[in-house]
């Protein structure tokens, strides 16, 4: 206070234009004390919170153990390498990498981190760097709102350590990730809607549209419908019903001195909407542009994958089918994974009747609406406003599975609303300074109290998949000591595995998948659950939402049944399957020891004495395959058979894979070499996207791996373009004339390039437009 009476002197001096813009800087100085103070309060506390949770090996639940590291430790290893991950060979018998929605691809703090970092560094600060980007983007728009630093703290407390962000960053990075980008992309809108130049308008647009693009890139489905559905409700607020709001806008946060700054300005219902198209567009099309990346090759693999066009007709998704009562709202008031915080919502509850005048009560009620709006779309019933969202391509498809998520944009409103409670305290008297304080304590032990209790109660649970360990990373991704026997076994002949140790109760094997008991050092040493992609070895199985459509009918065939969309399980009725050998798999994983040693529902002891064990360790054995089908082979018989009838006539064992293959097409003409043990097939280079093969016959022969088969796959034979052919339902086959020949496989994704093409036309575009506009011309 000393240097504002300081410079308040001078400006009764001659130079008082010059004292005026002193004082105009120091007041700025003065007022960005508590600002600074409240951020490093901020960070301090996130600090406080992730440290415990990160030190001595992170924290961790099921999915991030079993995807999300994995994939973004597989794309960080292969940018690394200079490798674009277009296919992954590792999981599912192959399948797509970066058209995996959850992979990673695009989503830049996953590719930064897993790439230029080592995974037990890249882990940890992935899980505090969400927490603290999204406590800082709501602090930013709380300030940008209005609300006073004591009040703006408040809303990024509020935000940042609900139990559904702090809870689900330890275990489902998606949600986290959605959230943490989601205030910067509202930031950006209502910067843009309040720029007074074309400069400060194309930087908020930048801003919005990198925010969104994350959130396209991190979650493509139900995390992205909702945010651009909340941010399109957010950009009308801002530019039709109340354009004219340029300084404080929520009703706590402005005082009789800035009324005049609310005065309407009189713009048209015309300008308005122009403004909506502006902004709107803009804010989308930059969004889309930059995620385009990402978005286009996901876009084209649904198509021909088991999710395709959303989650209907996917099996056990009916049993996910939820949503909540209005008695069930409770639950945002009991610390857990949906605590939102008792006292936030008091304070949030208190905030529309603080506005003192009906002008600056407009925003309140427009969070508060967004609330009620995530509440009753969260409900099981169907509402009139289900039917609005639906009228969105695909919401009908993605929101009726699991629609309580839509409640991850109930959580910045209502710590908004908070806040501003907060802000309306106004410091004049030293007891509401202190209230003020004691209101920003009490949300903050409310929230990190919830939290301790919830992670203390998570740990300590006995059901997988709601479970938090410790967990050291590079022990848990290392190669068990059947992992590295496969790995090199697999490098001088070719390929795959599946663990297999189902759970046995009341003489029944069970269908209880692997990825529940993760935790489990047993199912640990089996390589399933997706490690695979760290030891390098290329497994049947996996957890992941996204597979190739086709795979999922040769495994439901394998096995005699459907199962849950999520998993690829071999089950006992599948054990005998001939297509396990169509599948190149060569060894099997299983218990040293298995628990039955006779009559066993899981038929492990009887695996154990139809194959042989070429090594033991760890607690597992491996047993070989002699059956198994090679990488590739040649065939000089093909039989047409119609959509859907193949996989049935191999699982029966009515069709010998090695001497003919089935076809949903005319075959090619084909001829009798003879002696088939003459021909000759050598795979000379393969890598995760491409393949090299020689082949030599005296006939006319089709080529035919053991390789899955999905648009995007392209071959060469002698250097000029052949078609693929589908065969067996789900894998690849080129005809060959008689010879010698060289065969080249690629993947290419479809979208893929057309996708980045317009990514970086998005960003010279945008770097372009904010260099050549004046920096104070306005942007009409």
């Amino acid at each position: 206070m000393s240097d504002l009476r300081t410079v308040a002197d001078d400006a009764r001096s001659p130079a008082s234009g010059k004292a005026r813009r002193a004082i105009d800087r120091a007041s700025a100085r003065f007022r960005a004390q508590p600002s600074f103070a409240a951020v490093i309060g901020l960070l301090g506390l996130t600090l406080l919170a992730e440290l415990p949770m990160v030190l001595g090996g992170p924290l961790l639940g099921m999915d991030a153990i079993t995807q999300f590291v994995p994939w973004y430790a597989h794309l960080g290893e292969q940018l690394r390498a200079g490798v674009l991950p277009v296919w992954n060979p590792h999981v599912f018998a192959g399948a797509p990498f970066i058209a995996d929605p959850l992979s990673g691809w695009t989503y830049l703090p996953a590719m930064l981190l897993f790439t230029a970092l080592p995974i037990t560094a890249a882990t940890p600060l992935y899980l505090i760097l969400h927490m603290t980007l999204a406590g800082v983007g709501a602090y930013l728009l709380a300030r940008t709102l209005g609300l006073d630093p004591v009040g703006a703290f408040v809303a990024s407390v509020a935000y940042e350590f609900t139990g559904y962000l702090f809870l689900q960053n330890t275990c489902c990075f998606a949600f986290a990730a959605v959230q943490a980008w989601w205030p910067l992309a509202l930031l950006g809108v209502l910067l843009a809607a309040r720029a007074g130049s074309g400069r400060g308008r194309i930087a908020a647009w930048g801003l919005a549209g990198v925010a969104l693009s994350q959130v396209i890139a991190a979650w493509p489905g139900q995390g992205s419908l909702y945010v651009l559905v909340a941010t399109g409700a957010w950009t009308v607020w801002w530019t039709v019903v109340s354009p004219e709001r340029r300084a404080a806008v929520l009703p706590v946060a402005a005082g009789p001195a800035e009324a005049g700054g609310l005065r309407a300005t009189g713009r048209t219902l015309r300008a308005r909407l122009v403004a909506l198209s502006w902004h709107g567009g803009a804010v989308l099309a930059v969004g889309l542009g930059l995620a385009a990346a990402g978005l286009l090759p996901r876009l084209a693999f649904n198509a021909s994958s088991n999710l395709a066009g959303g989650y209907p007709g996917a099996e056990g998704v009916a049993n996910q089918v939820a949503g909540w009562s209005v008695t069930e709202w409770t639950r945002l008031a009991r610390p857990g994974v949906w605590y939102a915080g008792r006292v936030t919502l008091v304070l949030a509850a208190v905030a529309p009747f603080l506005a003192r005048r009906a002008r600056r009560l407009g925003i309140t009620l427009f969070l508060a609406c967004l609330c009620l709006a995530a509440l009753v779309l969260a409900s099981q019933a169907r509402t009139p406003l289900h039917e609005l969202l639906f009228l969105i391509p695909g919401a009908d498809r993605l929101h009726p599975t699991r629609p309580e998520r839509v409640l991850l944009i109930f959580y910045l409103p209502a710590a908004l609303l908070a806040g501003s409670t907060v802000s309306a305290l106004r410091l004049r008297t030293r007891p509401r300074r202190w209230l003020k304080a004691a209101l920003a304590l009490a949300v903050v032990v409310d929230l990190l109290a919830a939290n301790v209790a919830a992670v203390a109660e998570l740990r300590g649970s006995r059901k997988g998949d709601e479970r938090l360990v410790r967990v050291d990373l590079d022990e848990r991704y290392a190669a068990s000591p059947a992992g590295a026997f496969v790995r090199a076994a697999s490098r001088r002949r070719p390929g795959r595995y599946f663990g297999y140790r189902p759970v046995v109760s009341d003489g029944v094997a069970r269908p209880y998948a692997y990825s529940v008991r993760w935790n489990d050092p047993a199912i640990q040493a089996l390589e399933v659950n997706n490690e695979a992609m760290l030891v390098g070895i290329d497994d049947i199985q996996g957890y992941n939402p996204t597979h190739v459509a086709q795979y999922d009918d040769v495994i439901a065939a394998l096995n005699g049944r459907d199962q849950d969309y999520h998993f690829t399980d071999v089950r006992p009725t599948g054990l005998d399957s001939p297509l396990l050998d169509l599948l190149n798999v060569r060894w099997v994983l299983v218990p040293a020891e298995p628990e039955v040693e006779s009559g066993d529902p899981a038929r492990i002891d009887q695996l154990v004495r139809d194959l042989p064990t070429v090594f033991t360790g760890g607690g597992v054995r491996v047993l070989a395959n002699p059956q198994a089908l090679p990488r590739a082979w040649l065939v000089h018989d093909a039989r047409r058979v119609a959509p859907g009838e193949a996989l049935d006539l191999l699982a029966d064992g009515a069709v010998d894979a090695r001497r003919e293959v089935l076809l949903e097409t005319a075959p090619p003409p084909l001829s009798d070499p003879g002696d088939p043990d003459a021909d000759r097939v050598r795979i000379v280079e393969r890598d995760s996207s491409q393949m090299v093969v020689r082949t030599a016959s005296s006939a006319d022969s089709l080529l035919v791996l053991s390789e899955i088969i999905t648009p995007g796959w392209r071959a060469t034979l002698d250097g000029r373009p052949a078609e693929l052919l589908t065969a067996n339902h789900a894998f690849r086959a080129l005809a060959l004339p008689s010879g010698e020949h060289v065969v080249e496989l690629r993947y290419r994704p479809r979208g893929l390039y057309a996708g980045l093409g317009v990514s970086l036309v998005t960003m010279v575009v945008l770097a372009a437009a904010f260099a050549l506009q004046s920096g104070d011309r306005k942007l009409t």
